[in-house]
Protein backbone atom coordinates (compact mmCIF):
# COMPACT_ATOMS: atom_id res chain seq x y z
CA UNK A 1 0.00 0.00 0.00
CA UNK A 2 1.54 3.32 -1.00
CA UNK A 3 -1.26 5.87 -0.52
CA UNK A 4 -4.56 6.33 1.23
CA UNK A 5 -7.42 8.40 -0.21
CA UNK A 6 -9.86 10.01 2.23
CA UNK A 7 -13.19 10.88 0.61
CA UNK A 8 -15.62 13.10 2.47
CA UNK A 9 -19.08 14.23 1.38
CA UNK A 10 -20.74 17.21 3.03
CA UNK A 11 -23.93 18.76 1.67
CA UNK A 12 -23.61 17.37 -1.86
CA UNK A 13 -19.96 18.35 -2.09
CA UNK A 14 -17.26 15.68 -2.18
CA UNK A 15 -13.64 16.31 -1.31
CA UNK A 16 -10.71 13.93 -1.44
CA UNK A 17 -7.36 14.01 0.31
CA UNK A 18 -4.49 11.75 -0.67
CA UNK A 19 -1.94 10.71 1.93
CA UNK A 20 1.31 9.25 0.65
CA UNK A 21 2.65 6.41 2.80
CA UNK A 22 6.16 5.27 3.55
CA UNK A 23 6.96 1.61 3.00
CA UNK A 24 6.76 0.96 6.77
CA UNK A 25 3.37 2.70 7.06
CA UNK A 26 2.00 0.69 4.15
CA UNK A 27 3.21 -2.60 5.62
CA UNK A 28 1.81 -1.61 9.01
CA UNK A 29 -1.66 -0.86 7.58
CA UNK A 30 -1.59 -4.09 5.58
CA UNK A 31 -1.03 -6.13 8.75
CA UNK A 32 -3.63 -4.39 10.94
CA UNK A 33 -6.32 -6.81 12.17
CA UNK A 34 -9.83 -6.51 10.74
CA UNK A 35 -12.60 -5.11 12.97
CA UNK A 36 -13.98 -8.64 13.40
CA UNK A 37 -10.62 -9.86 14.76
CA UNK A 38 -9.15 -9.33 18.20
CA UNK A 39 -7.24 -6.06 18.70
CA UNK A 40 -3.45 -6.15 18.45
CA UNK A 41 -0.81 -3.88 19.93
CA UNK A 42 1.39 -1.70 17.74
CA UNK A 43 4.33 -3.91 18.74
CA UNK A 44 2.52 -7.05 17.59
CA UNK A 45 1.51 -5.50 14.27
CA UNK A 46 5.12 -4.38 13.75
CA UNK A 47 6.33 -7.94 14.41
CA UNK A 48 3.84 -9.32 11.84
CA UNK A 49 4.95 -6.68 9.32
CA UNK A 50 8.63 -7.36 10.11
CA UNK A 51 9.25 -3.73 11.11
CA UNK A 52 12.09 -3.79 13.64
CA UNK A 53 13.84 -0.44 13.26
CA UNK A 54 13.13 1.62 16.42
CA UNK A 55 12.97 4.84 14.38
CA UNK A 56 10.27 3.36 12.13
CA UNK A 57 8.34 2.11 15.16
CA UNK A 58 8.50 5.56 16.75
CA UNK A 59 7.21 7.17 13.55
CA UNK A 60 4.45 4.54 13.37
CA UNK A 61 3.20 5.57 16.81
CA UNK A 62 2.74 9.11 15.47
CA UNK A 63 1.12 7.65 12.35
CA UNK A 64 -1.37 5.69 14.48
CA UNK A 65 -2.29 8.86 16.40
CA UNK A 66 -2.95 10.69 13.13
CA UNK A 67 -5.03 7.81 11.74
CA UNK A 68 -7.03 7.73 14.98
CA UNK A 69 -7.75 11.47 14.72
CA UNK A 70 -9.03 10.91 11.15
CA UNK A 71 -11.26 8.06 12.30
CA UNK A 72 -9.42 5.44 10.24
CA UNK A 73 -8.29 3.22 13.10
CA UNK A 74 -9.70 2.58 16.53
CA UNK A 75 -7.21 2.52 19.37
CA UNK A 76 -8.07 0.12 22.18
CA UNK A 77 -6.44 1.05 25.45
Amino acid sequence: MRRVVFVKTVRLRTTAQVMELTEAEGRFLWHLPFASEQAASVAEVCRRAKIENPIHVSKLLDFVKEMESRGVVEVVR
